[in-house]
């Protein structure tokens, strides 16, 4: 047995669940990114989910995918965030049937990190915070592995909030 087989034989499933996961969310937020209807659509845009995720660069947001019209490099950032939370929120929703309020807010900054915080009215599910320059992952699979944790995180608190609302019942009036 070689090195690739032993290492391919150990995979945890949950972590090829997550992958799994990851990688849906990485479809998701491709699909949303590259959309003709899309906040960063351009006619000569090409693959702008390349440009925005997997590409190393010292801007906030590529160059050539500011907007011109005036809402500029701060809405960019905002709606580069967005795209990648939305694609979580959209996973949990199609896994876990979401039905309590959810709220996704972006702090967008153009000299320091960007914030995003995917919520219910009662729990913080995820929060994600790095500077919008660093935004970016060297490859798919590194996206999607790390989409895939910060989903099982919200997904995990999700389910405890549902656990301690059918224990102690509803905890607002």
């Amino acid at each position: 047995m070689n090195e690739q087989q032993s290492h391919t034989e150990q995979t945890d499933p949950r972590e090829a669940e997550r992958l799994a996961i990851g990688t849906s969310i990485v479809g998701r937020i491709r699909t949303e990114a590259n959309a003709t209807d899309g906040w960063f659509f351009q006619d000569d845009a090409g693959d702008v989910f390349n440009d925005l995720y997997l590409e190393e660069r010292e801007t906030a947001i590529p160059e050539r995918l500011v907007d011109d019209g005036g809402l500029g490099v701060e809405e960019g950032i905002k709606q580069m965030f967005y795209l990648v939370f939305d694609g979580l929120r959209t996973e949990l929703r199609f896994r876990m049937g979401i039905s309590e309020s959810h709220w996704l807010y972006v702090d967008a900054a153009t000299e320091d990190s960007t914030t995003a915080v995917l919520c219910t009215d009662e729990s913080v599910l995820a929060l994600y915070s790095k500077k919008p320059w660093r935004f970016y992952w060297a490859n798919e699979s590194e996206m999607a592995a790390e989409l895939g944790d910060v989903y099982e995180g919200a997904a995990t608190r999700l389910l405890a909030e549902r656990q301690r609302k059918a224990t102690y019942g509803a905890t607002r009036t």
